[in-house]
């Protein structure tokens, strides 16, 4: 009975591994390769890290990796790979069978605004030794100017009065930039049990907030004029929501995270600065309300 129970199991993961597209390209990349590394099924599937990683370990039992850290099927993995050979066509129009037109439009529309708010080229970026401590420091540096040529004091995703003393302008962008990164290296740690890349995710933080430098020079040069209340607000609303996504993109690079795990806790992290501000800046609540009007 036991046996019969664990084939049942077995025959439910291999209908779910077929019917995911991260899944079913895995078990065919390695079955036609024989082995790959981790960066070489990264650019065959275009997926990002957490997503990969996380579909890897999904795949226990099926892909294994090798003394030299290489992935290869199993005897499992072979075995289904050779159904999904044999039954491929069929399987495709299975799963063309199951996309709505509905859904298949609304991913065309979506795909432009993925490369908006969640951009590839910053996920490689991060992902390399030296280009994300170029990265940084680029950000730093431009956050600092951006942030004198506005004077306004950055707190937590928002920027709450001009302040002309420019070490208070300092000071407040890097106990920002620090209580983001321990929100989120806390709520990692919280949720998944996620230890790692703790520098990499520090000194990513500031590259992560590269939107939001743009508010500041907007705000500097249009607020004088007629509905710049209704400009900047909109304009603070989408410049924040680039940044969730450019930190959704960076703690799912460095943490190993999928995207919406990784996005559920940057999320998260926002609504807890937009309480922090709330409670601790008088008239923040006020401001906020008449900007977004």
């Amino acid at each position: 009975m036991h046996e019969r129970t664990n084939d049942k199991d077995d025959v439910l993961r291999a209908y779910q591994i077929l019917a995911h597209p991260v899944k079913r390209g895995i078990i065919k990349f390695l079955g036609e390769k024989g082995r790959a590394g981790f960066s070489e099924l990264q650019r065959h599937l275009n997926t990002s890290t957490g997503t990969l990683y996380y579909n890897l370990e999904q795949l226990e039992g099926f892909v294994k990796q090798d003394d030299a850290r290489k992935y290869m099927l199993t005897e499992k993995g072979k075995a289904l790979y050779e159904i999904l050979t044999r039954d491929e066509e069929r399987l495709k129009a299975y799963l063309s069978s199951m996309s709505s037109p509905a859904l298949m439009r609304f991913k065309r529309i979506f795909k432009p605004l993925r490369v908006l708010f969640l951009p590839k080229w910053l996920e490689y970026l991060v992902s390399k030794d030296s280009y994300y401590l170029i990265l940084s420091v680029v950000s730093l540096i431009l956050s600092f100017i951006s942030i004198c040529i506005g004077k306004l004091r950055f707190s937590l995703f928002f920027f709450t009065g001009v302040i002309e003393n420019y070490v208070v302008l300092f000071l407040s962008y890097i106990l920002s930039w620090l209580m983001i990164y321990a929100l989120l290296e806390l709520l990692s740690l919280l949720f998944h049990g996620i230890y790692r890349g703790h520098l990499r995710l520090f000194l990513s933080v500031p590259s992560g907030l590269i939107p939001l430098l743009i508010y500041p020079i907007v705000y500097h040069i249009i607020s004088r004029y007629t509905y710049s209340d209704f400009i900047i607000g909109t304009g603070l609303i989408l410049l924040q929501t680039m940044a969730i996504g450019y930190l959704t993109v960076i703690l799912s690079s460095v943490k190993k995270l999928r995207m919406e795990h990784a996005f559920i806790i940057v999320s998260i992290v926002y609504y807890i600065c937009l309480m922090y501000n709330i409670l601790v800046s008088p008239g923040f609540l006020r401001s906020l309300l008449s900007s977004y009007g």
